[in-house]
């Protein structure tokens, strides 16, 4: 139950991630929340004006990355971020408590026995992006794989089972 459970969120989160970063222009205002589909949401501004568990989580989880802007919407908060030039979210209810992050970076960044498992299959790709999903049931992990005709994401479960969730042919 709790693989299917982290599957549906990782599969969920995935989809979110990708609508939102479509519609992306450059500005992470743009990006609003994440958590619904309205648009009515607060700039917060900095760290200060947060709820001070959520804060303090969040500093604990990724210290003061430069940049760093914060939301509030009905649900609570958001926190948008860059690191080594990929936008993360991190999402915090409106009691602090922390929710999910989305974590962006590059194949060097995936914990090793992760690309093992996926170069034992997809050996002559390349692995251009992940985006690690964690939430408090576990790690997720969507990848975007390439090669010269061919465009495939997967996701690998925190049981470390591996899916394809699309394919393109270029």
């Amino acid at each position: 139950m709790k693989k299917i459970f982290v599957d549906s969120l990782v599969a969920l989160f995935a989809i979110l991630f990708l609508v939102h970063s479509a519609k992306a222009n450059d500005s992470i205002r743009l990006m609003a929340t994440g958590r619904d589909s309205s648009n009515d949401y607060t700039i917060v501004g900095d760290m200060n004006s947060v709820n001070k568990k959520a804060a303090n989580d969040y500093k604990r989880r990724f210290g003061n990355p430069p940049g760093t802007q914060w939301f509030s919407d009905k649900n609570g908060f958001t926190s948008y971020f860059k690191v080594d030039g990929f936008i993360n979210r991190v999402c915090y209810d409106k009691k602090g408590n922390w929710i999910y992050s989305i974590i962006l970076y590059n194949e060097s960044k995936l914990p090793k026995e992760v690309r093992a498992i996926v170069k034992s299959v997809y050996y002559d790709m390349a692995i251009v992006l992940i985006k690690e999903i964690q939430t408090v049931k576990g790690i997720g992990y969507v990848i975007n794989l390439e090669d010269e005709t061919t465009i495939k994401i997967i996701k690998v479960n925190d049981q470390r089972e591996m899916e394809t969730m699309q394919e393109i042919i270029k």
